[in-house]
C-alpha cells in the first residue's frame, strides 16, 4: 500500500526525494550550454597538443582537476632544463665541474625507487650535459634568450564560420631563442628517450607557435618583453635531443630543424591558424569528444571517469 501511494504522488513526505524519477539525472531534460565567456581564449602549445590528442582527458585533467596528485620531486627533464638555463644565464659556469656539482646538488631530489636506476640516470645526466656544453660551446657567439616568456594576442575565424572571429591569447616558454645576423632560431630542449624525425618537428604545434607568436608577438629579453627586432625574422626552429648523440659528431646532440613556414606550407588544411581555432572552440564550449584507441587509452589516468573507457563506463 505504501509503494502504491509512492507511485501515485511523489510529492508526498512519506516518499524520497531521491526516489522521484524526475529527480534522476539520466532522466532529465538537457541543459542549454552558457553564454560564451568574453574575453581572449588563453591557449598555449602544450594545451592544444592535449585537446588535440583527447579533449575529454584534457577537460578532465585540466579542468575538472581528475588526475592524481603529481610527485613533488624533480625529473630528468628539470634537472636538465635547470642547467641549461643556468649556463644561458650566467648562473652556472659553463665547464664540467659546475655541472657535476649541480647534478649532485639536485640528484638527491629525483627520488628513484631503486638505487641501480638512480645511478644509471645519474649517468645518462652526466653524458647529456656533456653534449649540452659542447653545443653551448657551438652557440655562444649569438645573443640568446633562455627560457623566455612568448605572447601574442591575435584574432583567428571560428572553423565553423569563417565570419566570426575568435581572439586568442597565445602564451608559452621557449627553451632558448637565438638571435643573428642571418635571422632567429628557437630551441626546445628534448630529454625524453624518443627520436623525432624531421617530420615531427615540421608538424609540431609547439615550435610552430613559437614561430607564430615571435612573428606576431613578443618574446622576452633581459627581463623585457619585446618584438623581434626591425628586419628579423624567424629562420628556424629546432628540438635538441640531450640523450642521444648527433648524427656527424657524438659529442654534440641530435638535432632536428625545421625552416620558417613548414609546418603551414607541409600541411595547408591543418595550419597554425586552424589547430589554434580548433582548440579555441573546445575551450569555450561544453562538449568534449573522447578518443578512444585501446593501448592508449588503457594506460589514461583519467580513464576511471571516461565514459569511453571500459573502466569508466559506469559513470554514466
Amino acid at each position: 500500500r505504501r509503494h502504491t501511494r509512492c507511485s501515485r504522488d511523489w510529492s508526498s513526505d512519506v516518499c524520497s526525494s531521491d526516489l522521484d524519477p524526475r529527480q534522476w539525472w539520466g532522466a532529465r531534460e538537457r541543459t542549454a550550454a552558457p553564454p560564451v565567456p568574453a574575453g581572449a581564449v588563453e591557449l598555449s602549445g602544450s594545451t592544444i597538443e592535449a585537446i588535440e590528442k583527447c579533449p575529454a582527458r584534457w577537460f578532465l585533467e585540466r579542468r575538472v582537476r581528475a588526475q592524481l596528485a603529481s610527485e613533488s620531486h624533480l625529473t630528468f627533464g628539470n634537472v636538465l632544463h635547470k642547467l641549461a638555463e643556468g649556463v644561458a644565464r650566467g648562473t652556472l659556469a659553463a665547464d664540467i665541474g659546475a655541472l657535476e656539482a649541480a647534478l649532485e646538488r639536485l640528484w638527491p631530489g629525483m627520488a628513484y625507487d631503486v638505487e641501480w636506476e638512480s645511478r644509471r640516470q645519474l649517468a645518462a645526466a652526466r653524458t647529456a650535459s656533456l653534449r649540452l656544453l659542447r653545443w653551448f660551446a657551438d652557440h655562444s657567439e649569438v645573443t640568446v634568450g633562455a627560457e623566455c616568456a612568448v605572447a601574442a594576442t591575435v584574432e583567428v575565424p571560428h572553423p565553423d564560420d569563417p565570419a566570426l572571429m575568435i581572439q586568442v591569447s597565445l602564451r608559452g616558454r621557449a627553451d632558448r631563442i637565438e638571435l643573428s645576423a642571418d635571422g632567429a632560431t628557437v630551441f626546445h630542449f628534448k630529454t625524453g628517450h624518443t627520436v623525432h624525425t624531421v617530420t615531427d618537428v615540421v608538424r609540431s604545434i609547439q615550435l610552430a607557435l613559437y614561430e607564430y607568436m615571435l612573428t606576431h608577438g613578443t618574446f622576452e629579453l633581459d627581463g623585457v618583453a619585446r618584438p623581434l627586432p626591425d628586419g628579423v625574422a624567424v629562420t628556424h626552429t629546432a628540438l635538441v635531443h640531450l640523450r642521444h648523440p648527433g648524427e656527424n659528431d657524438e659529442a654534440l646532440p641530435l638535432e632536428r630543424r625545421a625552416d620558417s613556414g613548414a609546418h603551414d606550407a607541409k600541411q595547408p588544411d591543418n595550419t597554425v591558424h586552424h589547430r589554434v581555432a580548433r582548440a579555441a572552440v573546445v575551450v569555450q564550449g561544453t562538449e568534449y569528444e573522447t578518443l578512444y584507441e585501446v593501448d592508449k587509452c588503457k594506460r589514461c589516468p583519467v580513464r576511471f571517469l571516461c565514459p569511453a573507457s571500459p573502466d569508466g563506463r559506469g559513470v554514466l
